[in-house]
């Protein structure tokens, strides 16, 4: 009897494996974004596979390397998470770089029929696009995209390299690209989490994620030229959350470009004024500032307040409303000392 018990459980074995080798493989760039490192455990949750390294990162990789990665491990999505759209400053002799590796992966995504999913930022997007006035820009005007914050010139830039390769009204485009090659591209608001008071990469530069992670514990004083500038930020779950779903086989989003926002805006003065009334702290929002302990807020500045109504249409997922992004940041804290 307990020979004929262990029959069913031999052949059960191999199945289960060629279940597991035949699910969708993903292979994450980026994945020490802030996007990027929830997507991997949610990824795994979700029994899709995940390559490991050397796909987590891949500035300063050459194409034919990156090509080497791509065909070596043949994955079914290739996933470029290297934009983080709740970051401060970058160097400027790195754009070129972002450029370059966006440039490589969705070119073998095309030949080798993968689908490509682009995590970008609404940094110079939104409802105020005025290119006219030269404070903000139209879509996909990257020549127009100048001034002292490059993270403006590397959305523009790598988001035209994805239209270069992705319009249908290209032709050569169209021509080149397997059948089964499709692709997405979400522009982000503001990306929260706050597991981090520092950018890992950058540790001087001030998030609005730190900065508001400090306003809910401290007086402070922020530095921001336009407080009141319309953003819809959402928390780094629910952007994680929404790469996912492009992720999965059976996604019904048609391929193209979609905003991902908070279902409503607010201002960087209102979320301190919630903040405030909270914990009793206050915030000093300035223009400019001579003391030390003062923090600038990168990227606040842009408009940010992106309109997800496509998404919606397409009922993906239900965003929420701002105040889910920032809901860690008003619970109330134990001050009693042990």
């Amino acid at each position: 009897m307990r020979t004929l018990e262990l029959v069913p459980e031999r052949k059960f074995a191999p199945d289960s494996s060629k279940k597991t080798a035949t699910r969708v493989v993903v292979a994450v760039y980026g994945a020490d974004t802030r996007i990027g490192c929830k997507l991997i455990a949610l990824l795994r949750q979700n029994n899709l596979g995940v390559l490991p390294r050397p796909v987590s990162w891949a500035i300063g990789k050459s194409s034919a390397e990156i090509r080497a990665d791509v065909v070596d491990k043949q994955p079914g999505v290739i996933l470029n998470c290297l934009i983080d759209p709740d970051s401060g400053d970058l160097p400027i002799d790195e754009t070129a770089a972002y450029v370059a590796v966006t440039q490589s992966l969705v070119s073998q995504a095309k030949q080798l029929g993968c689908r490509y999913i682009h995590c970008s930022s609404a940094r110079i997007y939104g409802l105020g696009d005025k290119p006219e006035h030269g404070n903000s820009y139209a879509e996909y005007d990257s020549v127009l995209v100048k001034g002292d914050d490059p993270w403006r010139q590397l959305i523009a830039a790598t988001e035209r390299t994805v239209m270069l390769h992705t319009l249908l009204a290209n032709p050569v485009a169209s021509r080149t690209a397997n059948d089964r090659f499709g692709f997405y591209v979400a522009r982000f608001g503001h990306v929260l989490g706050f597991g981090e008071t520092r950018s890992q990469r950058f540790p001087a530069v001030h998030t609005l994620s730190a900065c508001l992670q400090e306003a809910s514990q401290n007086n402070c004083t922020l530095i921001c030229n336009d407080p009141d500038r319309r953003i819809s930020p959402v928390s780094v779950g629910t952007a994680a959350g929404c790469i996912a779903d492009l992720c999965e086989p059976r996604c019904q989003a048609p391929y193209g470009f979609y905003n991902v926002g908070s279902t409503d805006t607010v201002s960087l003065r209102e979320i301190c004024t919630q903040l405030a009334l909270r914990h009793g702290v206050y915030t000093s929002l300035v223009p400019f500032s001579g003391r030390r302990d003062a923090k600038a807020v990168y990227g606040v500045d842009a408009d940010q307040a992106v309109n997800p109504a496509w998404w919606l249409s397409r009922g993906m997922r239900k965003l929420p409303t701002w105040r889910a992004a920032v809901a860690e940041l008003m619970v109330d804290r134990d001050l009693c000392s042990v």
